[in-house]
């Protein structure tokens, strides 16, 4: 049922965790003095936990605990706080050490999980095309989490950075990075590729279906319990948030554009995930419910006028051909 259908989908953003986690060392590279914010030194090393190299472009990478070494006095410049600058360097050191020792471990699991959560999509999706559309948040979510998994061992196989002590480094289970689980991913995913390619005309059907559903059942009833809370959003949120019942019934119409809605989407969730609403996401429930419900429904509209840009970008595994040596190996 759609019920069922809805409660077993992943979270929004968990699809998008490996590039946040990029994205967040590559921000502290840029802009180094965001460590004196609160909890920022502890973001930074619950990332660098979970990884050793950072690819930059192609299959050109850095060591990124490498960067965060620096001399005192620089230190001294990014965070604010001494006793935070002088725990600093002690911190990178073993988020480097705790990265090489576990994250392989760590990766190669859940890449073994990916493959199973693969191999069920593709088994429902041959027995039953139709249920292509019901299950297409979680399919997309699986992908883009597999092409994460595919992107870290492309970068960490055959990696073994000097700093860390030659023990450990003698000591690491190579077989953690059998490309057998990666070559697995990269069929598994191909194979959903063209089953939603083939599928397309079924899965647009279905989804604007949905769509109506979400747009009739859920996105209204949210909105209707919102009338305290939008009166405290920032302006620009207020009124992103008064114009959605319009851009939902717009695009309800045939051969609607639905380009203008998910733009307008996308508006909406920046403002509502920026710092002015935070402490009201806190305390207002439907809300908070509203976030996934908007990610729902852009990726509805998109499989249904875009299902194969849809599916691409979230098969995108592009930095697995930058490297002529890990494309052959996979």
């Amino acid at each position: 049922s759609e019920e069922r259908d809805v409660a077993h989908e992943p979270p929004p953003l968990l699809a998008h965790l490996g590039r946040v986690r990029l994205w967040a060392v590559y921000g502290f590279l840029l802009c180094p003095e965001e460590l004196s914010q609160p909890g920022a030194v502890e973001l930074l090393v619950a990332v660098l936990r979970g990884m050793y190299v950072l690819p930059v472009y192609a299959d050109y990478s850095i060591l990124p605990h490498t960067e965060f070494e620096a001399e005192a006095k620089v230190v001294a410049r990014w965070i604010a706080k001494k006793e935070d600058a002088k725990r600093f360097p002690g911190l990178i050191r073993e988020s480097r050490l705790a990265a090489f020792r576990h994250a392989p471990a760590a990766r190669a699991s859940a890449r073994a999980s990916l493959c199973t959560k693969l191999s069920l999509l593709l088994s429902h999706a041959l027995d039953s095309p139709t249920s292509l559309a019901s299950r297409l948040p979680t399919l997309v979510a699986t992908l883009q989490l597999t092409r994460a998994e595919v992107e870290w061992w492309v970068s960490h196989a055959g990696a073994a950075p000097k700093e860390v002590p030659l023990r450990e480094r003698e000591a690491l289970d190579r077989s953690l990075f059998d490309p057998a689980t990666v070559q697995a991913l990269l069929r598994y995913a191909c194979l959903l590729r063209r089953l939603v390619l083939r599928e397309a005309p079924v899965v647009a059907s279905s989804a604007g279906t949905r769509l109506s559903v979400a747009r009739l059942h859920v996105l209204e009833e949210l909105l209707s319990q919102l009338p305290r809370e939008k009166a405290a959003l920032p302006p620009r949120a207020e009124l992103l948030l008064s114009e959605l019942p319009v851009h939902l019934a717009a695009a309800a119409a045939p051969d609607a554009q639905l380009q203008g809605l998910r733009l307008n989407v996308l508006r909406l969730v920046y403002e509502l995930s920026a710092a002015p609403c935070a402490a009201l996401l806190r305390r207002a429930e439907a809300l908070r419910q509203l976030l996934p419900e908007l990610h729902r429904l852009s990726l509805l509209s998109s499989a249904i006028d875009q299902p194969q840009r849809l599916v691409d970008e979230a098969c995108d595994l592009s930095p697995l051909f930058a490297s002529e040596a890990k494309f052959m190996q996979a």
